[in-house]
């Protein structure tokens, strides 16, 4: 299994490639908003496996911007399988665009944390995209894992459809498992407020321990699942802000203070920057001890 984080600007798009399986969790950015085959997550895939031609499970984590932007342009390069969108409802332009492309894919299912067996039915009146979509729904999402591909599986460890006034707080937690490694994709997951980092005693800039706040994520993870935090990989929570990643989360997932942490913490700093025709390497991390 190999996880991509693409770098898309101020933003998160994390593609993943496994045996019998593709995956993109996210596909948003703040400022690289450029469409069709300028759109950098396509010209990534294209290049890196330009042998795609479906996506099997598309993971919006919650409809903002910078994680759903680039997102419709999929549909029209993929055949798209399986959705998987918390349910929750944000009325802009990005979300109305991107539901009115899972309810134009045939075959796709469609899966929420509302599933009743019947039809998400969202209106827009904006300016620029309205209408009603109606999408009929598939499984609800729940937290047994589902089997992706051949020894890999995705465990939704939280998923939350009830209004709240910041859908950041409906982001939907992943956990993958392929052979004895897992991977932890917290989207936009928050601890609490933002922190001021402290000095310790060798004079370096280091957050203090704070535990996470009640009501938020990364509180009601380790309140009902901490033994299923614990992963090899964790694409951090909220980008890296100083809103996550408190101390005691970090330590269920399995961060150690040492020089040899046993989980590698990720943003989408490191990868490199594609757009449509430009040469690609191939920034990725292969889960250890050879499992591909």
């Amino acid at each position: 299994m190999k996880v991509h984080v693409i770098d898309i600007g101020t933003g998160l798009a994390t593609f993943i490639e496994g045996p019998g399986f593709t995956m993109l969790y996210d596909a948003g950015s703040q400022d690289d908003l450029a469409d069709g085959p300028d759109n950098r997550v396509l010209a990534y895939i294209k290049s890196v496996r330009p042998d795609v031609v479906a996506i099997d499970h598309l993971v919006l984590s919650h409809p903002h911007k910078d994680h759903l932007e680039l997102m419709p342009d999929l549909f029209d390069r993929f055949v798209v399988r399986n959705v998987w969108d918390s349910g929750t409802v944000n009325r802009t332009r990005g979300y109305c665009r991107f539901l009115k492309k899972v309810e134009a894919e045939q075959g796709v299912q469609y899966h929420d944390a509302l599933a009743t067996g019947g039809i998400h039915s969202v209106a827009f009146t904006g300016k620029n995209c309205s209408g009603t979509v109606s999408i009929p729904q598939a499984a609800k999402m729940t937290d047994q894992p589902v089997t992706i591909g051949p020894g890999t599986t995705m465990t939704i460890l939280y998923r939350n459809a009830d209004p709240h006034p910041d859908p950041n707080e409906n982001t939907v937690v992943v956990r993958l498992d392929h052979g004895n490694n897992s991977v932890l994709l917290a989207g936009d997951a928050e601890g609490g407020g933002r922190l001021t980092p402290v000095i310790n005693a060798a004079g370096q800039s280091v957050m203090p321990p704070s535990p996470p706040s009640n009501g938020t994520i990364e509180k009601e993870l380790l309140d009902c699942c901490a033994a299923m935090l614990k992963a090899n990989v964790l694409i951090v929570g909220h980008h890296g802000s100083l809103t996550s990643s408190r101390k005691p989360f970090l330590e269920a997932v399995g961060r150690r203070s040492t020089s040899f942490p046993r989980v590698r913490t990720l943003t989408a700093r490191r990868s490199c920057p594609i757009r449509g025709g430009g040469r690609a390497s191939r920034p990725r991390v292969p889960v250890p001890n050879g499992h591909r």
